[in-house]
């Protein structure tokens, strides 16, 4: 059993948009979990349990644990989580990939971001 925490979902999401587009540093809120929820239903595709952990309590924790790393963010009306100047798509990858399971981090690099975006 995966149990997915939002800071795992908005950094994978963030590492898949910079590495397409290096001006990409924000996604909404929505997005992020359209994003985790396709994850899951890759993991379930393949008789792999997982849980999205998302809460106001856990988005709280995200920004005071991971405050050099993102910050909330609004554009065009759309809340969302938004990578600190001078993070860089290295610092995302040593941060936050190294220690997934192999299974999970498969997941979040076979699910496309861009296919997730909410308009």
């Amino acid at each position: 059993m995966f149990y997915i925490a939002i800071e795992d979902v908005a950094a994978n999401a963030l590492i898949q948009a910079l590495s397409k587009n290096e001006k990409k540093r924000f996604l909404t809120y929505m997005t992020i979990e359209a994003y985790g929820n396709r994850v899951v239903e890759k993991l379930n595709e393949e008789n792999k349990k997982a849980i999205l952990i998302f809460s106001r309590n856990r988005t709280a924790a995200l920004y005071r644990n991971y405050s050099h790393f993102f910050e909330p963010y609004e554009e065009n009306g759309q809340r969302g989580i938004r990578l600190r100047e001078g993070i860089t798509l290295e610092n995302l990858i040593i941060a936050f990939q190294g220690y997934l399971a192999l299974d999970l981090l498969k997941a979040f690099m076979d699910v496309s971001v861009e296919d997730s975006e909410v308009a």
